[in-house]
């Protein structure tokens, strides 16, 4: 009896040993679902990588188009710069290196703008395709510092600033952005400089700009609510002008003032001075016309010149009737005063 209950006791053990071994459907580390999990995971992994081919090869055959583009738009541009059509091939340049980004078109695009007559630019494009050329390119342009040097000796450094920021800044009849404008390369020689900015009056002024040089110009805007316009004219063109002690150029000249009283002067060679008051209103614009006499003593010395030249006359005259009296010797009084009064 024992004996079998030991067998029996046996068979328990045997059989709850057995049931412990067998793996638990729940557990999240089972071995099956480990696999299963597995092959998705790589299956995944693959089509992630053909997705990834896929749209690496879309981009290559895009980047392949756009460079044919581009290089279809430097061809036209070269075209047309052999026909000396140097504006469309700007254009052309342009579009071809913003869409292959190729120095080499840099360095076509400046010599089109150096053909046009627009240095400044040419220069800031060739300095950019030294900046950007690799150093092979750049061998192949050994006339590139010297044609640096040509360019920077046509055009100005130019700076301009304003007491009110963002001011509109014309130059040569073109915007060139708003103030301040910072050492920004210009063309030389002559130019007009307009300055204009909502609610102030536009200033404008003339000058020569020297090659290879700095200009540095302010301009002080007044606001139409507080200022006026004054135009001093002349009956003498060309006259100096100076309004509150301050020389104003010449006249014809047109001047923004702040509104209130204002002492203006005109001068010129050979003139008395004129001299006006003039009280501007606020938004006024005012047009004046200042006198030039010429000095009374002038006349003065005319006339008595005149005078002076007529008595001298008459008393020579009058000595040169008078005759002298005879000589002891043989000649007689008369014969010695008859050729003086012939002549």
């Amino acid at each position: 009896m024992k004996r079998t209950i030991v067998v029996l006791a046996l068979a328990l053990t045997a059989v709850r040993i057995a049931a412990a071994q067998q793996p638990d459907a729940s557990s999240p580390t089972r071995g099956i679902e480990d696999d299963e999990s597995g092959e998705p995971a790589e299956e995944a992994t693959a089509d992630s990588k053909a997705s990834e081919g896929g749209a690496a090869a879309e981009r290559a055959h895009e980047k392949a188009v756009e460079g044919q583009r581009a290089q279809q738009l430097k061809r036209k541009g070269d075209a047309l710069s052999r026909n000396r059509r140097y504006a469309e091939a700007l254009i052309a340049y342009h579009e071809a290196y913003e869409i292959g980004h190729n120095p080499a078109v840099l360095y076509n695009m400046g010599r089109a703008l150096e053909s046009l007559g627009r240095y400044a630019e040419a220069l800031h494009v060739f300095r950019q395709f030294e900046r950007e050329a690799p150093q092979e390119l750049l061998d192949r342009v050994s006339g590139l510092p010297t044609l640096l040097n040509e360019l920077e000796g046509r055009v100005t450094e130019l700076t301009i600033e304003t007491n009110v920021k963002g001011a509109r800044v014309v130059l040569r009849n073109e915007v060139v952005g708003t103030t301040p404008i910072l050492r920004q390369m210009v063309n030389e020689g002559p130019a007009t400089v307009e300055v204009v900015l909502d609610g102030y009056y536009p200033l404008r002024r003339e000058l020569d700009l020297e090659g290879g040089g700095k200009e540095r110009l302010e301009f002080v805007l007044q606001s139409r609510d507080t200022s006026g316009v004054l135009v001093i004219k002349s009956s003498v063109a060309g006259a100096s002008t100076s309004v509150d002690d301050r020389p104003r150029g010449q006249t014809p000249s047109e001047i923004v003032l702040q509104a209130g009283e204002h002492e203006v002067l005109v001068s010129h060679d050979g003139y008395r001075d004129a001299r006006t008051t003039v009280v501007l209103k606020p938004g006024e614009h005012r047009e004046i016309t200042l006198v030039l006499r010429r000095p009374a003593v002038r006349r003065w010395w005319f006339w008595a010149s005149v005078a002076g030249t007529a008595a001298a006359a008459t008393g020579a005259a009058i000595a040169l009737a008078v005759e002298r009296p005879g000589s002891d010797g043989s000649f007689s009084p008369g014969r010695v005063g008859a050729p003086l009064v012939r002549f």
